[in-house]
């Protein structure tokens, strides 16, 4: 899911033209941008273009900035017209320490004010207008909502879709990150400097989980994944499905009690360390050891969280930990069918 004010018109652009058209450093502005007409005037950098974004590039995610890297452009946000430039400095911060420790420094770059005119230049006479945009600059001028086009691109449109960018891992802004480091990466292993830059994603563990899966029905991203294994008497397998398509059993029907193998695990790329998982685990069994660091985090598109067996509720059919045939909600309806119980930790008010 890409936000409104992204670079993907501006990575199209750069993918779909011959190398001499592309720009190696990219000025990047947001929409409400009072005037660019300074930053349009003659600079040694002839090898220039300013982007215009759609909005605003606070909204941008830092990875959409290090797709413009990868795709070989210098960056340089223009934080003189934004209407939140704490924010979007932090944006290109970000995006400025993964670019540094992947062995891209110099890439990221911030502005608060226009450079100084060559004594040479000659005087502009008046105020930058959007009415410019297509007019020759000194300065490439593209914007997000209205892309210049090649006529070769155009010829070829009809027999070839030409694709901004393969993410194999999808387009959420975390997804992002994760492929644009490895895309900046290549073959080559995560340096040292990049084992210290947090990941977003968290490192997870649950020695006593017991595969309920409220954790997975949680998550707010579909990060996790648990999978249960039924298992014959024998122990041999017998079905494997996702946690959720299991049949419920009819009205009075009891399932005998056998044991199932689940496997819950986590998808570092779709992982954003909310916690939520932590908060709603009912066994109060998932913990947060730390900040998952890249060097496993690129390793593995699912990292195990805990691979154990469970006993099925011969009621309900959910999964637990304990002896017995039936799960500890069920035990306690069935021994007190007309009572109530409060979870561990509450106390029962009393009236004065």
């Amino acid at each position: 899911m890409t936000t409104p004010a992204d670079v993907q018109p501006l990575l199209r652009w750069l993918a779909t033209n011959t190398p001499s058209a592309r720009a190696a450093h990219v000025l990047v502005a947001c929409r409400e941008h009072p005037d660019l007409g300074p930053w349009l005037a003659p600079d040694e950098d002839d090898d220039r273009a300013l982007f215009v974004l759609a909005g605003c590039l606070a909204d941008v995610p830092p990875a959409a900035l290090l797709e413009v890297v990868a795709a070989g452009a210098r960056v340089t946000a223009l934080l003189d017209g934004c209407r939140s430039p704490a924010a979007a400095g932090e944006v290109v911060s970000r995006a400025d320490e993964v670019a540094t420790a992947v062995g891209r420094p110099d890439q990221m770059a911030t502005a608060t004010a226009p450079p100084a005119p060559p004594a040479h230049a000659p005087a502009r006479s008046r105020r930058f207008r959007r009415g410019d945009i297509g007019r020759e600059t000194p300065v490439l001028l593209l914007d997000a909502l209205r892309m210049p086009v090649e006529r070769r691109v155009l010829v070829t449109a009809a027999r070839r879709r030409v694709e901004a960018r393969d993410r194999p891992r999808g387009d959420a802004p975390h997804d992002r990150l994760f492929g644009v480091v490895g895309e900046l990466l290549g073959d080559d292993p995560p340096p040292p400097e990049l084992l210290s830059v947090p990941t977003g994603a968290a490192d997870l563990a649950a020695p006593e989980c017991g595969g309920s899966g409220v954790c997975v029905r949680v998550c707010p991203t579909d990060a996790l994944t648990l999978r249960v294994t039924e298992l014959h008497e024998s122990g041999a397998l017998s079905d494997d499905r996702p946690i959720g398509t299991q049949p419920c059993p009819a009205p009075g029907e009891h399932r005998p009690a056998h044991v199932d193998e689940f496997a819950l695990s986590v998808d570092p790329a779709r992982c954003i360390d909310c916690g939520e998982c932590v908060r709603q685990c009912p066994e109060q069994a998932m913990q947060r050891v730390g900040s998952l660091s890249w060097l496993p985090a690129l390793a593995d598109t699912e990292r195990p969280v805990r691979v154990a067996l469970s006993k099925r509720c011969s009621r309900c059919g959910a999964s637990f930990r304990g002896s017995g045939a039936r799960c500890t909600v069920c035990t306690f309806r069935a021994a007190s069918p007309f009572t109530s119980r409060l979870p561990p930790g509450f106390t029962r008010g009393h009236r004065d």
